[in-house]
C-alpha cells in the first residue's frame, strides 16, 4: 500500500502539477484547494505529509498554519509549506520555517520527488 500525501493549495495548476508527479512515482495524493475539505481529509486519512500554502484560510478567517499549530490532532504528519519560487526569503523570516520543509511553485519534478522521499520515505515501505 502507497503513503497517502495531502497537497492544499488554491493554485489549481499546482495541484494538478504536483498530483501528477507524485502519483507518477506511486505516492497516493490527495488535492484539494477547499480549506475545510483537507481539514476533514487531514483527520480522517491520516496522511503522511501535508503540503500546503499557509496563507490558504478557513471560512473563519484563520489561516491553515495557525490551525495546524494549534490543533493537536493535526500534528501527527510531517507538515511541509507550499511557498512561490520570489517569496521564499519573506516566508522563512515571517514564519521561522526551516528551508528543509518548504517546497516552492513552480514545482520541478526531480526536486519535489526528492524532497518528499526525504521527508517521508518512498511511495511504498518493503
Amino acid at each position: 500500500m502507497s503513503k497517502t500525501l495531502l497537497l492544499i493549495d488554491s493554485d489549481d495548476e499546482a495541484l494538478e502539477l504536483g498530483k501528477t508527479i507524485l502519483e507518477n512515482v506511486g505516492y497516493e495524493v490527495l488535492a484539494t484547494a477547499d480549506s475545510s475539505l483537507a481539514l476533514t481529509w487531514w483527520r480522517d486519512q491520516k496522511p503522511a505529509l501535508v503540503m500546503f500554502n499557509p496563507h490558504l484560510h478557513l471560512r473563519d478567517g484563520h489561516t491553515l498554519h495557525n490551525v495546524a499549530r494549534g490543533d493537536p490532532s493535526l500534528r501527527l504528519p510531517k507538515l511541509a509549506y507550499l511557498v512561490p519560487a520570489g517569496e521564499f526569503a519573506q516566508f522563512k523570516q515571517e514564519f521561522g520555517i526551516p528551508a528543509s520543509l518548504v517546497l516552492t511553485k513552480p514545482f520541478e519534478f526531480a526536486e519535489l520527488v526528492n524532497r518528499v522521499q526525504l521527508l517521508v520515505g518512498p511511495a511504498y515501505d518493503d
